[in-house]
């Protein structure tokens, strides 16, 4: 990527969460996060795309464990936190994925709602994710990308080709997202302009 497109993004992932804080909306609000976030992209010129996808975020005891070949010790502090739709609560309501955003030109993934499975009490902390390196063959699907964290904790993504576009029916997807776009963009600008 280069620098005006990390400065943006940046400023994306810290206007979404100004926004949501003092709008009081829902952290796990990643359908809504997309559809403002690839508006608010738009305005400045980058392509995305919202992207569904399954994951996962592992403190470093997990992922040693998982990595060992181990059956996870849950009492030995591991720990791991995700979204898969194929393991839905019965008592789910509304969608069961995650949606992140596809910036197909710098082959990268922005992610403005994993915060939501921060967990600092089992060494995992979380703030909106900006990763590179998504390949054509991951966006296939079937294939894990993992991201280590500056925390030791680490995320894993899987693209889920099968649940393309199953989120456009939800209220965050069919809202009209003018207002919250156009304050994201403010914020934005506030941003890049006082780095």
């Amino acid at each position: 990527m280069n620098d005006k497109t990390i400065e943006t993004v940046n400023a994306l992932c810290g206007a979404w969460t100004q926004l949501r804080d003092d709008e009081r909306l829902a952290q796990n609000a990643c359908i809504l996060s997309a559809r403002v976030g690839q508006a608010a992209l738009r305005y400045y010129g980058i392509d995305s795309k919202p992207l569904p996808v399954q994951v996962c975020a592992q403190n470093k005891m997990l992922a040693e464990q998982v990595d060992a070949g181990l059956e996870p010790d849950w009492d030995s502090g591991a720990w791991g936190v995700g979204i898969d739709p194929d393991r839905a609560p019965e008592s789910l309501v509304g969608w069961n994925g995650h949606l992140v955003l596809h910036l197909k030109h710098e082959a990268s993934l922005v992610d403005l709602t994993l915060d939501q499975m921060s967990r600092p009490e089992k060494a995992i902390e979380l703030r909106p994710l900006v990763v590179g390196g998504v390949t054509e063959s991951w966006l296939r699907g079937g294939e894990d990308a993992v991201y280590h964290l500056d925390n030791e904790a680490r995320v894993i993504y899987r693209h889920r080709p099968d649940l393309a576009g199953s989120w456009t029916h939800s209220p965050d997807w069919t809202r009209n997202k003018k207002s919250l776009a156009g304050s994201v963009i403010r914020r934005m600008r506030a941003i890049i302009s006082n780095p």
